[in-house]
């Protein structure tokens, strides 16, 4: 599994925290190629600095 996690802040929204998360995800395609024999899971997650947990709304698994 592969997990990029991005922190939402007062000034970097969730969804542009998730959407910079996905788009990073697919452009530096991390553990394709290390475990093309393995299922491989790529998941996008947002954290809140403010309430310090992971938003569960903005957490997205990318498709590889």
């Amino acid at each position: 599994m592969v997990i990029e996690f991005k922190r939402a802040t007062a000034s970097y929204n969730p969804q542009n925290a998730l959407q910079d998360a996905i788009e990073q995800l697919k452009n530096k395609n991390y553990g394709v190629t290390a475990f093309q024999s393995h299922e491989l899971y790529r998941v996008a997650m947002v954290i809140s600095t403010e309430k310090k947990i992971i938003l569960p709304d903005f957490c997205q698994e990318i498709p590889n």
